[in-house]
């Protein structure tokens, strides 16, 4: 019998599947140390890393011969399900294609929507990059400083695959859809300027200038109480564009 490549998943909880069904891996230890290989996917971990991932404060004398364990264990798990775990020194290494781990199919998908420009197959590459994301990167297990760097790139990726849908949302008229992830951007990242002024042109556009309005003078006070800074220029632009009716049309998508 064949049996389905297994599929990983770290964009929200860690979750493994095999034929759709998920795979159990038992234990918090190697849970950690599975996702520290995933979110490396196709590159040798070292040891001396993974040991201080799962031993962030204390670590056993017997830390390497544990973390040797923890690896045996796994794979008597995931090479059943056809997933393999290699010792390369300076450490270990879990060998993926795209389709198999979420992080790399949507660093996949983005780099397609970005070489396809401002086209349909950017549209449809793009939504299901975002659609990937169920939450939190590992919200399920107590992460590690060294996971911080990795997880901040991808987290700075998805916003920007967000931005460039909402752009394209918008230049199809789309101000409706657009307006409302923007509102569920700027909840998660709020002096973001950016969103603020794409949120005032899509407000605009559909008609909703007192709105546009409003959202400027929401985040120039949150700007000045909070950090102490006026809106930038080109948020002062958007804001006086708004103003006086003349913001430019939404650049046209090709045909």
């Amino acid at each position: 019998m064949v049996v389905d490549q297994p599929t990983f998943s770290v964009l929200g909880a860690l979750d493994v599947r095999v034929s759709g069904r998920p795979l159990r891996i038992a234990g918090t230890k190697p849970r950690i140390l599975l996702a520290s290989l995933l979110l490396d996917a196709n590159h040798v971990v070292g040891a001396d890393l993974l040991v201080e991932v799962l031993w962030p404060r204390r670590r056993p004398r017997s830390a390497h011969a544990n973390l040797r364990t923890y690896v045996s264990s796994l794979r008597g798990v995931l090479d059943a399900a056809g997933a393999r775990i290699q010792a390369r020194p300076p450490g270990y290494v879990i060998e993926l294609a795209p389709g198999q781990l979420d992080v790399l199919l949507f660093a996949d998908l983005i780099a397609q929507a970005r070489a396809a420009g401002r086209t349909e197959e950017a549209y449809d590459r793009l939504s299901r990059a975002l659609a990937l994301w169920r939450g939190i990167p590992l919200a399920d297990l107590p992460g590690s400083p060294l996971w911080d760097g990795r997880l901040q790139s991808l987290a700075e990726l998805r916003l920007g695959a967000a931005e460039e849908l909402i752009t394209l949302r918008m230049a199809r008229g789309r101000y409706a859809d657009a307006i409302g992830e923007l509102r569920g951007l700027l909840k998660e990242h709020p002096f973001r300027e950016d969103l603020w002024q794409q949120l005032m042109l899509a407000l605009h556009r559909s008609g909703r200038q007192a709105e546009a309005l409003h959202a400027y003078a929401t985040v120039r006070r949150q700007l000045v109480t909070e950090l102490g800074i006026e809106p930038g220029t080109d948020l002062r632009r958007a804001h006086a564009a708004v103003l006086a009716g003349e913001l430019p049309p939404a650049a046209p998508l090709p045909d």
